[in-house]
This record gives C-alpha cells, structure tokens and sequence, in this order.
C-alpha cells in the first residue's frame, strides 16, 4: 500500500482501487493469472479520470515509484504490482495487446529510462479505438443487498 499511496498522492488523488488481494478462488472465478500478485497482497488494479495522455502519465508516476509490473487495460484502468522484476501488458495480458498509445512508455519503464526528469512519448494518432473514459461502476446500497442475497444464495458468507 505504501506504493500505491506514493503514486495516488504523486498524481493528485483520486486512484480508486477496484481489484485488490484476491484468494484463489476469486482469481479464479474473475480470469486472474494462475500467479496472479493479486492472491500475494502484491497487486492493484486502479481506475482514474482521464484518457490516453493520463494513462501515460500515470504509467511513468508508477514505474518512478519502483513499480515493476504494468498492465494497461484501456485509459483511466490499469494494473501496478511490486515484482522484483519489470515486465508489461496489455488487455489480454500479454505484451502484444499493448495499446500503441502507451507502447513507448512502457518500452521505456522496462528498460529503466524512466527517471526525475523523463518527458513521456504520447502518440495520439496511433490508437483512438479506444473509450477515453474510466468504467467505474458506482456501487448502490441496493445492489450490494442483491448480491449479498446471491452470494448467500450459494452459501458464501461474509467469515
């Protein structure tokens, strides 16, 4: 958490977490890698205001922070883990569906010339098939009921 208060307090707030400690069977269930940091407490996906040129920023706030991994699912949503090692991706979780608005920044967080004074590379003609904004789901007191029901419904209780 440390990390992560680091780049929310770096980029001014507002970096909601929708995914954070997963157990197995969670990661499981929502298609989480068969290693997935998550189920280590080491993972956060994170939701923020703002487009491509955001997301570009946030990626080069995070990799200054020591971040090693860094997914990029559409802007305003992406993955940030405290591996040792770097390494990205994309929406399907591989390097080749990195979305070409990012690849140059994320080419540059993996070979560490992301520094004090680094001025991101933001293509934006290569990639505008993509929604500039955020997907994050504001949760009502009436649907949290709904699910409660559902999950016990299927026997999963809050212990």
């Amino acid at each position: 958490m440390e990390k992560f208060n680091q780049i929310n307090s770096s980029s001014g707030g507002g970096l909601t977490i929708s995914s954070g400690y997963r157990d197995p069977k969670h990661n499981a269930e929502v298609g989480g890698a068969k290693n997935s940091a998550h189920m280590r407490g080491n993972a956060v996906d994170v939701h923020f205001n703002g487009g491509e040129q955001e997301t570009v920023k946030m990626i080069e706030t995070a990799s200054k922070a020591g971040i090693g991994g860094i997914g990029v699912y559409r802007p305003g949503v992406i993955h940030i883990d405290v591996r040792p090692s770097k390494a990205t991706w994309g929406p399907d979780h591989h390097s080749g569906s990195i979305p070409s608005w990012a690849s140059s920044t994320l080419r540059d967080h993996m070979s560490g010339k992301i520094s004090g004074n680094y001025t991101p590379t933001y293509d934006n003609t290569a990639d505008n098939t993509a929604d500039n904004t955020s997907q994050v789901e504001v949760v009502t007191p009436e649907m949290v009921k709904i699910m409660d029901q559902k999950l016990k419904t299927r026997g999963v209780t809050a212990e």
